[in-house]
């Protein structure tokens, strides 16, 4: 469970967050909608601890997010944040060996297996495993990333506005994969425009 409460944020002398309390509970979809410019990407980095906040406070299963702490819980946690940007030059597979060096107890070739067999179920093709991950469409980005992120062992995943730029087909295919993390036990927390992720939700919050 990650829960952010009474939390004020202001960013360039703009209040962003303002006395927003919200709570992602295990095994259960929630999302997080409003219009662009409503502050769901700043909520979302704030509860992912990539922002501080003027006032109030993040916890992560009853435990406070915290400077000294922020490490370890974000080991806990996966983000995939709208705009994905890494080193032209890296390749999908060197982000992937890179990403994998933390997810102890799995090993890299059993995380590569299930993150296999998700792109065959997001339609993914295997050649793109040798391909920079800076030449790739938006859609195959946010595919491969969540593919990268339900292999990880962690019980939180916050995704910001994960069907943006999918096919319908594709887009379906990622709500049901959100939806299955949380059935199996996740919190899933996820900012969005899109009216059917929204209908699949356990739990929304407006901005």
């Amino acid at each position: 469970m990650i829960e952010i409460k009474d939390a004020i944020l202001s960013i360039g002398g703009h209040n962003v967050l303002n006395k927003v309390s919200l709570t992602a509970r295990d095994g259960q979809l929630t999302a997080v909608c409003g219009g662009n410019g409503s502050g769901k990407t700043t909520l979302l980095k704030a509860m992912a601890g990539l922002l501080p906040l003027d006032s109030g406070y993040v916890t992560i299963d009853t435990e406070l997010l915290e400077p000294a702490t922020a490490n370890y819980f974000r080991s806990q946690m996966a983000y995939i944040p709208q705009h994905i940007d890494v080193p032209e030059r890296m390749s999908v597979d060197e982000l992937f060996k890179l990403l994998s060096v933390t997810r102890a107890p799995k090993t890299t070739k059993q995380q590569k297996q299930q993150a296999a067999d998700l792109w065959a179920k997001l339609q993914l093709d295997d050649q793109l495993w040798t391909k920079t991950f800076a030449s790739l469409t938006i859609s195959e980005k946010r595919r491969i990333m969540l593919s990268f992120v339900l292999t990880a062992p962690c019980h939180i995943v916050i995704a910001d506005e994960p069907t943006e730029g999918l096919t319908p087909d594709e887009a379906e295919t990622v709500r049901t994969l959100l939806r299955d993390s949380a059935t199996n036990g996740s919190a899933v927390l996820v900012a969005t425009k899109d009216a059917a992720l929204e209908s699949q939700a356990d739990a929304k919050y407006m901005l």
